[in-house]
């Protein structure tokens, strides 16, 4: 079940990934899901260790998680 729950929780993100230029936030992710914002950054963090994004620290101190 939790696998199920993470593979589709993964699609969505990169769904969301399409509309938001490659770059999310995690606020953008939990706008669009069922997650907290700490859930939504600790699911970026995850894909960020697993190498499928690069972490992006901008100017204001924002962290955008970057997909290729």
């Amino acid at each position: 079940f939790l696998r199920r729950r993470r593979e589709d929780l993964e699609r969505r993100i990169l769904r969301l990934c399409d509309t938001h230029g490659g770059r999310l936030t995690p606020a953008i992710v939990a706008r669009s899901s069922e997650l907290t914002l700490a859930e939504s950054k600790a699911v970026l963090d995850q894909l960020h260790v697993d190498g499928h994004c690069a972490v992006d620290l901008e100017d204001d101190g924002s962290l955008h998680y970057v997909f290729g």
